[in-house]
């Protein structure tokens, strides 16, 4: 990905600088900046811009830290730099993921009609399908006036309650590394074909008034619910960039309650890098709580494939040939 930042640097001084360079350094081995902005000269007591353009080698959560600008002038034996405050920001470089144009929950997936005031707007969670004359214990605040009046006798409006589908989505980590290789200088397609699965799921269910409860399972536990009146689907992308490989594997360490919410929530996605009896073990405790669970596997399969489980290669995810599931 590729961005392009404008910088506007004022001199506070009546006396002209030459020479400027702008934030000369490396943000980040994921976030290069191609060529360092310069001003030739600004006159004294003058204004000029200039604009950069950085490269996001990878997703990934970024301190930015306020503009520096430094000249080595006149005769390149000393810098001397300013800065315009101290006071990092956080960019957000989300996992690139690709539109699905269907995608199947899991069967038996749980939809919820009590407690919809939770998830919904006030007037959300009912539509209008016409009226009928009063009954004895009907909501006086569902009352058509105007109706009542034109027919001489109280009538209310009929609502129907609206279904939201809800599901888990939960988000395997645990990525063993190479003897050869520490773990900054590797990628694995794995997790970042799920990390981008992951927020294509998640858009297409909240585009379709899903509820998701996102669960990312590594050394820490990330859950965020989003969909109506909840978590946006920034925030769903926010915790996606700032997922790490985990190096030792901890899923078989969740807690017991973590399964007892799945089940409350009644479907599950699990996306998984890897097949091994640990993972197999883990998928079976969320059956066995009471979830209907659809499984996506994105690494080597372990023996033949339990049912309802499914293969996919991570290269296809991330090229955008993975439009259905």
């Amino acid at each position: 990905m590729y961005k392009r930042q404008e910088f506007e640097v004022r001199n506070r001084r009546s006396t002209p600088a030459f020479n400027l360079r702008l934030d000369p350094f490396p943000y980040s081995p994921r976030l290069r900046q191609l060529d360092a902005p310069r001003i030739s000269e600004l006159p004294g007591n003058g204004r000029a811009t200039a604009t950069a353009q950085f490269h996001a080698v990878r997703r990934g959560m970024f301190n930015i830290y306020p503009p520096r600008a430094e000249s080595c002038f006149p005769l390149g034996l000393l810098k001397w730099n300013s800065r315009a405050g101290r006071d990092a920001q956080t960019l957000s470089v989300y996992p690139a993921y690709h539109d699905l144009q269907d995608f199947t929950m899991p069967a038996g997936a749980m939809s919820m009609t009590s407690g919809n005031s939770h998830y919904s707007k006030v007037g959300e969670s009912q539509e209008l399908i016409g009226s009928r004359d009063y009954r004895e214990g009907d909501d006086i605040r569902h009352i058509d006036w105007r109706g009542s009046a034109r027919r001489n006798k109280p009538v209310v409006r009929e609502y129907e309650e609206l279904h939201l589908r809800r599901v888990a989505l939960l988000i395997d980590t645990y990525v063993p590394q190479s003897r050869h290789r520490r773990r900054r200088d590797t990628e694995s397609p794995e997790l970042e074909a799920a990390l981008s699965l992951g927020a294509a799921i998640t858009r297409y269910l909240t585009g379709n008034e899903a509820v998701v409860d996102l669960f990312a399972a590594g050394g820490e536990v990330h859950h965020l619910q989003t969909g109506r009146g909840t978590g946006t689907f920034e925030q769903v992308c926010d915790i996606l960039s700032s997922i790490e490989p985990e190096d030792k594997p901890s899923i078989d360490r969740l807690a017991p309650s973590l399964f007892t919410e799945i089940a409350g929530i009644g479907g599950a996605v699990v996306i998984l890098l890897g097949d091994d009896a640990m993972r197999r073990a883990l998928v079976r405790r969320i059956v066995e709580a009471g979830a209907a669970t659809r499984v996506i596997l994105l690494g080597r399969a372990d023996g033949a494939l339990p049912e309802n489980w499914q293969k996919l290669p991570p290269e296809a995810i991330l090229r955008g040939e993975i439009t259905t599931l």
